[in-house]
């Protein structure tokens, strides 16, 4: 199983088609013409993408609990109703967060379809971005996009830690997609 389908299954919503669409178009912009305008503007949809997602995480599970509360709610201890809540609220806070890793999975594979390509390799990822890719592959030189994911990486962690997702996003993405690494 590669990253790429490990991430595809993750965001594997109608809703988010489109929206991966329109994201993808702004990252091969960013890409591009590499700026600390469109490494925030890329930062945005990012943002835009994983609030929408995260949207309707909390009305999956509002709907579960509410499913489960108007079922239950005669028939069950007092408590009952408040620990589901917690259990949801988790459950909700946990989707969201692996959400938000395979988006951040699915960056770092785009980015490595750039290093397959300024390798040689014919092998990609996400072949309907191989024209993309391959415009950042040529812009770069290998370093720079081994810095690029290594970047990601450390964004990976950095989400993993008790840091404001927004500070370590604003950061990561200005070290990653602004101004050409090393130039």
């Amino acid at each position: 199983t590669t990253i790429a389908s490990q991430c595809n299954a993750r965001l594997d919503d109608a809703n988010l088609s489109s929206t991966c669409a329109a994201f993808a178009a702004i990252l091969a912009h960013s890409a591009a013409k590499p700026s600390a305008h469109s490494a925030l503007l890329l930062k945005a949809a990012f943002e835009s993408l994983l609030n929408r997602r995260k949207e309707g995480i909390n009305a999956a599970n509002k709907d579960s609990l509410k499913q489960e509360a108007d079922a239950y709610k005669q028939a069950t201890e007092g408590d009952w109703l408040d620990e589901r809540e917690k259990y949801y609220e988790a459950m909700a806070a946990s989707e969201y967060l692996a959400v938000r890793s395979a988006l951040v999975d699915w960056l770092i594979s785009w980015l490595g379809d750039a290093v397959r390509q300024k390798a040689g390799s014919k092998a990609l990822s996400f072949s309907q971005y191989g024209g993309d890719t391959m415009k950042l592959a040529e812009s770069q030189d290998m370093a720079g996009l081994l810095s690029r994911i290594e970047t990601l990486q450390e964004l990976r962690d950095l989400l993993n830690t008790n840091v404001p997702e927004n500070l370590a996003l604003e950061v990561s993405f200005l070290k990653a997609f602004g101004a050409p690494v090393g130039g």
